[in-house]
């Protein structure tokens, strides 16, 4: 999905210019988690806290991993 554009890692500089990833309880990952369905995108299932202990198949648990609801781009 990264390859077509359908989904993003988001990643943040902090005050020190250090490169941050999203975190669960913090304030960019829940910023997103109230407000990226408005832009159409979406932290998939596979991708949500507690996923791997739900069962969930594929599971990774990336906060930073966002996925958009529209097809953004067609084959051929």
């Amino acid at each position: 999905n990264h390859g077509w554009g359908q989904a993003i890692d988001v990643h943040y500089f902090d005050s020190s210019g250090a490169k941050q990833s999203l975190y669960y309880e913090g304030p960019h990952y829940k910023w997103l988690a109230s407000n990226a369905s408005r832009f159409g995108w979406f932290n998939p299932p596979w991708a949500k806290q507690g996923a791997k202990a739900r069962g969930v198949r594929g599971a990774k648990e990336e906060p930073w991993h966002w996925e958009s609801k529209k097809k953004l781009f067609v084959k051929g």
